[in-house]
């Protein structure tokens, strides 16, 4: 697993320099939206956990 970290920085980087502005902007709304509904959803789910009195054990 340690060995497949440089290789996926590698890869990463040489796919990014790859973009030009307009789709790097664009994949930074996406990965935005996605960390909203990811924040969204995590909230969501721990609301309705204490509203049914489920106590998450951690």
């Amino acid at each position: 697993m340690a060995q497949l970290v440089p290789l996926g920085r590698e890869v990463s980087a040489e796919v990014l320099a790859s973009f030009n502005e307009a789709q790097t902007g664009e994949l930074l709304q996406t990965l935005l939206r996605i960390k909203r509904n990811i924040r969204k959803s995590a909230t969501a789910n721990g609301a309705r956990r204490h509203a049914n009195g489920v106590r998450h054990v951690g």
